[in-house]
């Protein structure tokens, strides 16, 4: 974890947010492998934006690619 002292947004506050009409984004620490568990956490609520750094970037060129390509597949399935 690249920031131990932050906290997890309930799915509650997550609903509030969004009858407001705030954009959502998950970020921190999200991989291909997180994804499945952080879908069931939010639920029917819609996510907007998904922000990836660290399961992209910590690999040589030639895994960006692969991984870049393995997550835009992921998120074509994500309604």
């Amino acid at each position: 974890m690249t920031k131990p002292l932050t906290k997890t947004v309930s799915s509650e506050t997550l609903s509030r947010a969004h009858k407001v009409g705030l954009p959502l984004c998950l970020i921190g620490g999200i991989s291909l492998n997180s994804m499945d568990e952080l879908r069931q956490k939010v639920g029917e609520i819609p996510i907007d934006y998904v922000a990836v750094t660290t399961d992209i970037l910590h690999h040589s060129p030639e895994m960006v690619t692969a991984k870049c390509q393995a997550w835009r597949r992921y998120l074509e399935t994500w309604d």
